[in-house]
């Protein structure tokens, strides 16, 4: 596997997980307190997620309701949604796969991880490219790990 692929391959987690993250707390604000102490909207790999995911942190923070309307109106609100009726489809769709909320902050938890990965391979990724490039600045990484 080359370079490009694996940093390509490295930017993706299962976008059902993230899903069911967004979805448990649309579904039951309780998990949110929960889930926020897990995961960053950065730990997020696909941008739908991340976007609906940082809506509902909004709304956790100001202390309003959340639910499919609330988030919409504030993703609407922050420029975040560019056609009304996709919108509400996709929250519709991501909330009725989810038979409960009850899993959420484990979910939460798994995006947490595939971020921590990315993260590490990316991190990777760049000591190998450096590496070919002879860089100097590489030698410090490098002090006492046994080659």
């Amino acid at each position: 596997m080359g370079y490009n692929a694996l940093v390509d391959d490295a930017h993706l987690s299962p976008v059902e997980i993230e899903e069911a993250v967004i979805a448990s707390c649309i579904i039951d604000a309780s998990v949110v307190p929960e889930v926020v102490n897990i995961i960053w909207s950065s730990d997020f790999s696909h941008r739908r997620c991340r976007v609906v995911y940082e809506a509902i942190l909004r709304l956790h923070y100001r202390g309003d309701p959340i639910d499919q309307i609330t988030v919409w109106v504030d993703m609407r609100d922050h420029g975040t949604v560019t056609d009304d009726n996709a919108c509400m489809a996709y929250l519709s769709r991501v909330i009725s796969i989810l038979p409960t909320s009850v899993h959420g902050p484990y979910y939460a938890t798994l995006v947490h991880d595939y971020a921590q990965r990315r993260k590490q391979v990316q991190e990777g990724c760049k000591l190998v490219k450096d590496a070919y490039k002879g860089s100097s600045h590489n030698r410090k990484r490098f002090d006492g790990v046994e080659l």
